[in-house]
């Protein structure tokens, strides 16, 4: 389970009355299923499910207003290869997949910045962007005889349609590399420390390149990792350390803003034998 609270704020718009300030929170839930059906190769499935809303500190007006998203969002699909797996002792874990993202009904279904030019009230999130993807990623991790255990994951995801809507999202590219302190241990658990970077093309709407699209984050955070009766739980925090959005706006007015952001993430795992062979 991911949270993330976003607080934000920019200058006044035309016809909003006043600057425009609130709170994004996002509290999300990924249930994964992983099926290895060899030694090397693994199908998983994960589906988003929770809820996003907009707690808008000033008057409701056509841009801004206190909404409530709740429901499913995408489901990805990945198939994975497994290259090299040391079991015990110093080496390396190496995992290369892809897959696809299938998109719920739960999307924007129309351009919110045609809808602020004919000044009508409109948002701009939902729990699905309404795009099927391709995406890919790469996976490596080393243990060493000493204390650091360092790894890496580095994911892309590219939209292979414009929707019915008139939307595509930019391709997204992220990353994250870890550090584990594997010698450390803080109320039973293994520290860890993380850098997560990602870069977003600008999105499109109705064949034109969307406001307050694309980008670059780059966040820095740690967490605990713990092991028990078969069950592996991780608990982690992170905040930006580099945000480069901008606002922008329909309006050919300037429009400056700040942004505050921080999240945290539970997860946990625990694996199945579902059919054993006997020789």
């Amino acid at each position: 389970m991911t949270v993330q609270n976003i607080e934000w704020w920019h200058s006044e718009l035309e016809a909003s009355g006043g600057d425009h300030e609130g709170n994004l929170n996002s509290s999300l839930a990924e249930i994964n299923a992983t099926y290895g059906f060899s030694d090397n190769w693994n199908l998983s499935a994960d589906v988003m499910t929770g809820n996003r809303s907009m707690d808008f500190y000033r008057a409701a007006n056509i841009h801004h207003r206190d909404e409530n998203k709740i429901g499913f969002g995408d489901t990805r699909i990945t198939l994975r290869y497994l290259f090299e797996n040391t079991t015990f002792g110093p080496g390396q874990r190496i995992f290369i997949g892809g897959g696809i993202v299938i998109p719920s009904s739960n999307t924007l279904t129309e351009n919110p910045f045609k809808l602020g030019k004919a000044g009508e009230s409109h948002t701009h999130f939902n729990l699905s962007e309404g795009v099927v993807k391709g995406h890919a990623e790469f996976q490596y991790f080393r243990r060493t005889d000493g204390s650091i255990f360092p790894g890496g994951v580095l994911k892309v995801d590219v939209p292979l349609e414009t929707n019915e809507y008139g939307f595509k999202p930019g391709i997204q590219f992220s990353g994250a590399m870890l550090v584990y302190i594997q010698t450390k241990s803080f109320w039973g658990g293994i520290p860890f420390f993380q850098l997560l970077g990602q870069y977003r093309n600008p999105a499109i709407w109705d064949g034109e390149e969307a406001p307050n699209s694309g980008g670059s984050v780059l966040q820095l955070g740690g967490g605990l990792t713990f092991t028990k009766n078969g069950y592996f739980a991780t608990v982690s925090t992170r905040s930006p350390v580099y945000f480069n959005t901008s606002v922008t706006s329909q309006e050919e007015i300037e429009v400056t803003s700040k942004t505050d952001v921080w999240g945290g993430s539970l997860s946990v795992r625990k694996s199945f034998t579902l059919f054993k062979f006997e020789e």
